[in-house]
């Protein structure tokens, strides 16, 4: 199997009423007869806020479209059961009719015992689009429905990601539950699960120490993807596909296990550069890879006032003819630098034409799994200019102290 240097998850840790307002009433329909008790807690990798020892918040580090708005539990049984599918709004601040157990985080399933449940996790599914397909129909697949598998599982989100709208969000799992004293309603079975964010994320960070502002106009990164699967498609080492995500382990760890403790170690200084990365991954047929172009950012920076862009992009997987692994290169970067004018700026662009000889390359970045964060610092100095970036797993939270270090990408005298 290939592993590599981190492009992992971030996923949000959902105890209901925590970060967002509450849940309101829960969407449902379900068996009557059923007697096993399974309870699940839906988790994010990393911390949802950042807090002292008091528990006192000291800062939210995660955009309101990266929070979880609205979560979708459907489970099925071995034989593609439809067994339940629930939907729970997190935003309207009312309360889950089910158990009373939102103030614990936990929901409450009554199942058939003695099976391997998939349990399916979605959020955010408002803005499942795409162009080709449309939104996904989550109320076409009521308990005891047989389809709903083999039509979310190839599911493709098409389009430029809005990062203005809640992202998407998805994994699964098999739990099995057992009979008897072991699911009952005294006992019941408690599963802590990861929903795992669909999209992957870049940063650019830019600065400056000259004694003039410079104007960032255009950025240009390529080649990401034009569309992906809202559930991972992976295969062995031998390329042989696995049918369900759910049945994917790395190092004999379940994959959204083997991200959160990678996402753990990020925040460890001596471990931050020898991390892993997904590489055995499939995006969609037919999917094609472009430069993703950000034009119009008219955005001043001074010695004073830093910037940061942030956008998403698609789960991608580019590799050039020719080449053994993936690449990823920054194309275009185009600013405004008024050092010899306050009101006539000369107007600079660094391309592969120009100053970068070549599409400077995300040397670092060997995989777009999904929730992947590519974080870029550009740094204007009097006379130069250098371009840093590093790979982290887009996790929340705020490290503190000494942060793994970026890697130089170029320096360019102007």
């Amino acid at each position: 199997m290939k592993l590599r240097n981190i492009c992992a998850c971030a996923m949000v840790l959902c105890w209901f009423g925590l970060f967002l307002t509450g849940c309101n009433k829960a969407v449902e329909t379900g068996n009557k007869d059923e007697k096993a008790q399974l309870y699940i807690q839906v988790n994010m990798v990393g911390n949802t806020l950042s807090t002292k020892a008091n528990d006192e918040i000291i800062e939210d580090p995660l955009l309101p479209n990266e929070k979880l708005h609205t979560l979708r539990i459907v489970i099925v049984r071995p034989d593609g059961e439809v067994e339940h599918n629930r939907y729970i709004n997190l935003n309207d601040g009312g309360t889950s009719e089910f158990e009373g157990l939102e103030k614990t985080g936990y929901e409450a399933f009554k199942v058939a015992p003695n099976e391997v449940k998939r349990v399916y996790l979605f959020a955010n599914e408002e803005t499942y689009a795409g162009t080709e397909t449309g939104k996904f129909d989550f109320s076409a697949y009521p308990a005891g429905s047989t389809d709903f598998e083999s039509a979310v599982k190839n599911f493709e989100l098409t389009g430029e990601v809005d990062g203005s709208k809640p992202l998407p969000q998805s994994s699964v799992y098999n739990i099995l539950v057992p009979g008897g004293v072991a699911s009952s309603a005294t006992n019941p079975i408690k599963k802590e699960l990861t929903v795992v964010r669909a999209m992957t994320k870049f940063t650019f960070t830019f600065e400056s120490s000259r004694p003039m502002k410079v104007t960032v106009d255009e950025l240009e990164v390529g080649s990401v993807a034009d569309k992906s699967y809202l559930l991972p498609h992976f295969y062995k080492d031998d390329g042989t596909k696995i049918d369900n995500s759910a049945d994917y382990e790395i190092s004999e760890k379940f994959w959204v296990n083997w991200l959160k403790e990678t996402a753990d170690k990020s925040h460890i200084v001596s471990q931050s550069d020898k991390l892993d990365f997904i590489s055995n991954y499939n995006i969609p047929d037919r999917t094609s890879h472009a430069v993703l172009a950000k034009t119009g950012l008219d955005m001043d920076i001074t010695t004073t006032i830093s910037d940061t862009l942030v956008f998403y992009a698609h789960e991608s997987k580019y590799i050039p003819a020719g080449a053994s692994g993936q690449k990823y290169v920054i194309n275009k970067l185009k600013i405004r630098d008024y050092t010899e004018s306050s009101t006539n700026p000369t107007v600079m662009t660094f391309d592969a034409s120009g100053s970068f000889k070549e599409a400077l390359e995300l040397v670092k970045v060997k995989s777009l799994f999904r929730n992947t964060h590519v974080m870029v610092r550009v740094i204007f100095t009097p006379g130069d200019l250098a371009i840093y970036a590093r790979i982290m797993p887009w996790n929340d939270w705020v490290t503190e102290g000494t942060t793994p270090p970026y890697d130089k990408l170029i320096e360019i005298v102007d």
